[in-house]
Formats: structure tokens, sequence, C-alpha cells
């Protein structure tokens, strides 16, 4: 799933894009559509023979830290780290689907020891 856009406007090949779906001035609007699109579709999906457990990017990224970011959409290595260490907590836990709200991403002890 994706997660959110950096809310800040900095230099970025995604800002007519952003500012097309009036991210730079609501993006409460753009993030609620993404929760939903996680909620009824993406945490939804079955694979016959797998387990899928539904990961909202959304938590570790979720546009309020620009050091997050490059170009605003991409995550950078602060980013990366973040979804790696939310990553393993989730595949770690298999808690379903995790939509509730979060504060800060997880810190994973698997992650200990390696810089971003």
């Amino acid at each position: 799933m994706i997660y959110y856009p950096d809310e800040k406007v900095t230099p970025s090949w995604a800002n007519t894009a952003l500012g097309a779906l009036q991210y730079n001035t609501h993006p409460e609007k753009v993030q609620f559509l993404l929760r939903k699109i996680f909620e009824e579709a993406s945490s939804k999906i079955l694979i016959e023979g797998s387990e899928v457990i539904p990961i909202p990017l959304f938590h570790p990224l979720d546009g309020s830290d620009s050091s997050d970011y490059v170009a605003r959409v991409e995550p950078s290595a602060v980013g990366g780290k973040k979804m790696a260490e939310f990553f393993l907590d989730a595949i770690h836990s298999q808690s379903p689907a995790m939509v509730g709200p979060v504060t800060s991403a997880p810190t994973s002890s698997l992650m200990s020891g390696r810089s971003a």
C-alpha cells in the first residue's frame, strides 16, 4: 500500500500531480482516500495458498516528517528504514491490518545497530 506523500511543498517532479489532487492545500482529503483504499481493498486481498499481511505504509510515512522523503513522494534512507522496521514488526507480530492510529513507526529489534 502506498504511504502518504510529504505534506510540505518542496521541489519535486510530482508537484503538478499533487497540486491537481489538492494535496498541497488539503492533504487530509487524499490521505482519507488512501486509508479507505487500504481498508476496503488492499487489506482484503486473498491469495490462495498464501497468507497476505496487509501493511499500511501510511503509518510509518505519514507525511509529517520531510526527512522521510526525497522529492516529496519517494522514501529517503530515513523513510526507508522506518518502512523496513514496520515491515519486520508486522511480519513477526502478524497482527492483522494494523489500521488503528500510531504516533510513530515501530522500532524493530531486528533493525538495531543499522543506520539510515
